[in-house]
């Protein structure tokens, strides 16, 4: 799963999730994209394409008196957006990390 941020665009062969608590999105990124939330994503939908349907089934227990998780989850976001910008034709491309 991947984080967008708003105003971003979104069609059905990159299907999108929304949650009134902003946490619940960087919570739920966190689980989702660590190999047991790979597995129970399989289970599942064993396809490429993962469904509205297939989310909604994951068992998630929120923890939000631990914000250390929340904190990992956007500094990760933010290391693949530098990342993402070191690439020369990207919309956000400053200079080559090698100047």
């Amino acid at each position: 799963m991947r984080f967008r941020e708003y105003g971003s665009i979104h069609d059905v062969s990159g299907m999108s999730a929304f949650s009134n608590k902003e946490i619940n999105i960087f919570y739920v990124l966190g689980m989702v994209n660590t190999p047991i939330g790979n597995n129970i994503l399989k289970v599942l939908n064993p396809t490429i394409n993962s469904q509205v349907g297939d989310f909604q089934n994951i068992p998630v227990i929120f923890d939000t008196d631990n914000p250390r998780i929340i904190e990992l989850v956007k500094e990760n976001i933010q290391i693949t957006k530098n990342d993402w910008n070191q690439i020369y034709d990207h919309w956000n491309f400053n200079k080559h990390p090698l100047i």
